[in-house]
């Protein structure tokens, strides 16, 4: 479920690059620096741990549960969303884990069975309130 020292590891790898790019700008130019965000889009097969993503300084997680959309049309959602060109509606079907360790107790047939979660089932915020 984890990011980091995972075999999913390199799904990072754009989160830190676009940090480390929005870095390397303010620090060139310390008068004008950037209003760039990063909003990360999350294919979700099952429940993952986005605590990693959330410290890396996002300010934006979009999650898509994968096969309720269908493909040819899931990236345009996602960036009209990120864009602000509609607003982004939904909850959670079920918690979002702290960690792998936070994971492991839980009831895999009980959704938000987790006691400690980055999220729990229910969790959403419309993008229309912003």
């Amino acid at each position: 479920l984890e990011y980091a020292g995972g075999a999913n590891a390199s799904a990072l790898q754009p989160v830190v690059a676009a940090r480390d790019a929005i870095t390397a700008w303010n620090q060139a130019h310390p008068t004008s620096p950037s209003q760039a965000q990063i909003i990360v889009g999350v294919d979700a097969g099952r429940p993952s741990v986005v605590s990693e993503i959330l410290a890396m300084g996002v300010s934006g997680l979009y999650v898509q549960w994968n096969g309720t959309t269908p493909p040819n049309i899931t990236d345009k959602i996602f960036l009209d969303v990120a864009f602000g060109i509609v607003n982004g509606r939904g909850t959670l079907p079920v918690g979002l884990p702290l960690s792998d360790a936070a994971a492991a107790p839980q009831l895999s047939d009980l959704p938000g069975d987790g006691q400690h979660a980055t999220f729990v089932k229910g969790f959403g915020i419309p993008t229309d309130m912003f």
